[in-house]
């Protein structure tokens, strides 16, 4: 249980969220999670932190799950009913490190 034992603290509040998708990968492994595509938004938003926080030049995610549609249901205030899965591809980028980060989803 994640609440229970939490990983060490890191420095940034952005090592917890990754720590946390990395805790609900496993539980879904194990016992499933409800609803299913609630874990690549999960995975989505811990990419962004990845390469907005840690600046990694380059993050490629690949998801089960149509996140750009749950991501505009979910910002319309709308809670999304369905399955949802359709493959997603984001891209996070920059050409150097004090690039501005760009980011691609289809």
């Amino acid at each position: 249980n994640y609440a229970v034992n939490p990983p060490a603290a890191g420095q940034r509040p952005s090592e917890d969220a990754i720590a946390f998708v990395k805790h609900l990968e496993a539980q879904a492994a194990e016992k499933g999670l409800e609803p299913a595509w609630a874990l690549s938004l999960a995975r989505y938003e811990a990419g962004r932190l990845a390469a907005e926080w840690h600046n990694q030049r380059l993050v490629i995610r690949l998801l089960p799950h149509d996140v750009k549609r749950l991501a505009t249901l979910m910002a319309a205030g709308e809670v999304p009913l369905g399955d949802y899965r359709r493959s997603s591809l984001a891209v996070w980028w920059r050409p150097t490190v004090a690039s501005r980060l760009k980011h691609w989803l289809s």
